[in-house]
């Protein structure tokens, strides 16, 4: 309602900063299309520089939870470039587009967001958001039809991890995920339902219901 006031306003630049922070209300709260479009508002009233790409990246998380994985990728690449490397928007972002790329086969994009990623220092103390994004691309590197990846970004998620003293139970979660998808492709079922469960925990420990739900279709399975 702000937004549309201040646009209506002709405050164009006013209207930004509220259609952004209507646009994260929407996604916390699972609309995701009104998060997709309130940012889209916010883009047209002229968002430009690091608003710019955290609008891009609300809209890359939204794409990916309605499975649209193309659109999670393009805007997640534009979310990147307009982050300052290093910044823990950065990492989000850079392990939104690892995933949708690796779920679509583009390896291509994939290795080179990953090392991307590898390559760059953390703003953030400790780097939570690096580990976070270390652990996602490595849950994702057997998809990405890069499998030798898996062991090497994972390795790297647990030692620095352990060497920066990450606490964070969202941070625990994705370790535990991508342990659970290493023990799954090896054929060991019973370390991926221990895994599974453990991150299941870590979800609800963190509040991120909706990685909750997903994680539950990984303990079922495993089950099964």
């Amino acid at each position: 309602v702000l937004g549309e006031h201040f646009e209506r306003g002709g405050e164009r630049s006013r209207a930004v900063a509220h259609y952004h922070r209507a646009a994260e209300q929407a996604l916390s709260g699972n609309d995701l299309e009104g998060a997709i479009a309130r940012a889209e508002r916010a883009i047209a009233c002229g968002a430009e520089g690091e608003e710019l790409g955290l609008l891009r990246l609300v809209q890359a998380e939204a794409h990916t939870w309605r499975g649209e994985r193309v659109e999670a990728e393009r805007v997640g690449i534009e979310a990147m470039s307009h982050i300052e490397r290093g910044a823990p928007a950065w990492f989000e972002a850079a392990g939104i587009v690892g995933t949708a790329a690796g779920r679509c086969g583009h390896q291509e994009v994939f290795v080179r967001t990953a090392q991307a990623v590898r390559e760059s220092a953390s703003s953030e103390q400790p780097p939570e958001r690096k580990v976070t994004a270390l652990a996602t691309l490595a849950w994702q590197a057997a998809q990405a039809g890069a499998p030798d990846l898996v062991s090497v970004l994972l390795q790297e998620a647990e030692h620095l991890s352990h060497a920066r003293g990450c606490s964070e139970p969202h941070t625990a979660a994705s370790i535990s995920q991508a342990r659970r998808r290493k023990a799954e492709r090896r054929g060991d079922m019973w370390e991926s339902l221990v895994a599974s469960r453990k991150t299941q925990e870590y979800f609800r420990r963190s509040g991120a219901l909706r990685d909750a739900c997903h994680n539950q279709v990984a303990v079922a399975y495993s089950l099964a």
